[in-house]
């Protein structure tokens, strides 16, 4: 793709966005999260070495991210619980509490293991606010390219936010101490909060998923869908590289780069830049299989360039090999969560993006741990070149699996776009529409073969693909339906005997759905349901099946 039609498909991405109120709010929130954590981390960073040494940077990863694996391993059970919305909102808000309570301490001069401590809340709660916003998304895009374009809207604003916020983080720091880079991060939760308010407003817009209670249904549903499961275990490996890196960014800048505080923050901007070129690579990827591809190599590139650092320890080098972690970082994000997004229904969506983040709560915080063992042990030049060498390894040990389950994960794009065709399904939602795909089961006809009898009892609903069919009734002709056309609504709605019979007027098929998943969804989804109690009138007043 060149770079005129990466401009041109941002620009999709941008109209999509805007067309539709629910994703915005939900990215500007998920904005605001990103913002404000990547201020704060500067300042957390900057303290916690001041005080304990590489030692206390590891110490801060494990605060950090144990007890987010804990908390952010529960979004499904507490978003059914409460709401995936309001659930949004808590979390955000609790952002802010810690945001306050860590600012406080610092300013106080109160011990370090206060400062810990309120970082480490922060975490936890925030560990909620991306899994939620994952499992949100696809309620509120209606197609699998605005799906990805909300995905790279994500990480546009990640990588945004790493270029500027470690940046801006580093002056305040340099400025007024790390109270005033918390201070000033606070105030950015204080935004998300609002936004996230907003966001859980537009109700008819945003179907909560109905998630299941457990983590075992979780690691069930991986189980039956290897592509999702090669995902998840792509991401964990990638987390503990983060945790190890985390620490290592601050070593670099202080030991082998000799740039100091100032150094750290830009380091991480660096990771911003290549981050926010990343997801404008992944603009306009196509939707479907390829993503497979784009995950596995962005995988390998993840790390390998920080062994770049170790052979070459300067600046600049850093700078470049940290921009292509971040580019990596990007890539690996769209393609990941697209993935999961739309490999997992909705009824588990939740539930996996949850154990998601409890393995990345886990992998960064035993890569945080790891990381000044490894220091120790064998320097940071030979740190550096192991930790390069780590991901390059796992990206080409799943890549055939992936290959090959990849494909059989994602609802294929013809199918959604015949189901899109039926006036009953067209309002819905890609969640929905994605469920109903699942749900559906290729039924075909010959000429004259009846697709339903009148009087019979309704247990299913076919949407036309292909072929000719007539609605009898009385013994009257009153339709015939093509492509683009349901039959069978009427008995499965209004719960009463077949009102018509239909005949294969040619070779003829059709998608069946089973009367549960036609009513879940149709029932399920405010303009679905108003357009079928339509139709219905309407058939039913002009004597139709």
């Amino acid at each position: 793709m060149s770079q005129l039609d990466n401009l041109r498909a941002s620009g999709d991405a941008a109209r999509a966005l805007a067309s539709r109120p629910a994703l915005l709010r939900l990215e500007l929130a998920l904005f605001c999260r990103f913002a404000s954590s990547a201020v704060a981390m500067v300042a957390y960073l900057v303290a916690v070495y001041a005080a304990m040494g590489p030692v206390g940077l590891g110490l801060l990863g494990a605060v950090r991210m144990l007890p987010a694996a804990a908390v952010g391993s529960q979004a499904g059970p507490l978003g059914r619980l409460v709401g995936e919305e309001r659930l949004l909102v808590a979390a955000q808000a609790g952002r802010l509490v810690a945001g306050l309570a860590a600012t406080l301490c610092v300013a106080l001069g109160l011990p370090i293991g206060f400062v810990l401590l309120a970082s480490g809340a922060s975490a936890a709660v925030g560990s909620l606010v991306r899994p939620l916003n994952a499992a949100l998304l696809p309620a509120a895009a209606q197609t699998p390219e605005e799906l990805v374009a909300a995905n790279v809207a994500s990480s546009l604003g990640e990588g945004l936010v790493t270029l500027l916020g470690p940046a801006v983080g580093g002056v305040l720091v340099v400025a007024g101490g790390p109270a005033l880079a918390l201070g000033a991060a606070a105030a950015v939760a204080l935004a998300g909060t609002v936004l996230a308010s907003a966001a859980g407003a537009t109700r008819h817009e945003i179907r909560r998923a109905r998630t299941r209670s457990s983590l075992l249904d979780a690691a069930e549903t991986l189980r039956d869908r290897p592509a999702a499961l090669l995902v998840i275990v792509g991401f964990g490996a990638q987390t503990v590289v983060r945790g190890l890196l985390t620490t290592f960014i601050v070593v670099i800048s202080f030991r082998l780069l000799g740039l100091g505080e100032a150094g750290v923050g830009w380091l991480g901007a660096a990771l911003g830049l290549g981050g926010f070129a990343g997801a404008l690579f992944a603009v306009g990827r196509d939707p479907g299989v390829r993503l497979v591809s784009l995950f596995a190599m962005a995988l390998a590139w993840w790390s390998l360039p920080i062994a770049f650092v170790a052979v070459s320890p300067v600046a600049v080098v850093a700078v470049v090999a940290l921009g292509i972690v971040g580019f990596s970082n990007a890539a690996l994000d769209v393609a990941g969560y697209t993935l999961l997004q739309r490999a997992v229904p909705s009824a588990q969506r939740a539930g996996v993006l949850g154990l998601l983040e409890g393995v990345v709560g886990l992998g960064i915080a035993a890569g945080g741990l790891l990381a000044p063992a490894l220091i120790a042990s064998l320097g940071i030049r030979d740190a550096l070149v192991v930790t390069g060498a780590v991901l390059p390894i796992v990206a080409a040990l799943m890549w055939r699996r992936l290959s090959r389950s990849g494909e059989a994960g994602v609802v294929p794009a013809e199918r959604l776009a015949a189901l899109r065709r039926v006036p009953l399904f067209a309002p819905m939602p890609l969640a929905m529409l994605e469920d109903l795909a699942r749900a559906a089961r290729v039924a075909s006809f010959d000429p004259g073969e009846m697709l339903m009898r009148e009087g019979e009892p309704g247990d299913r609903y076919l949407a036309l693909t292909g072929g000719a069919v007539e609605v009898v009734r009385g013994g009257r002709v009153v339709r015939t339906c093509g492509p683009g056309d349901g039959v069978g609504e009427i008995a499965l709605l209004r719960a009463v005997p077949r009102s018509a019979t239909v005949r294969a007027l040619a070779p003829t098929t059709a998608y069946a759905l089973d009367s549960a998943a036609f009513l879940s969804a149709v029932t399920g989804h405010d303009v679905a349901a108003a357009a079928a109690e339509s139709l219905v009138r309407e058939r039913l007043d002009s004597a139709p099946a």
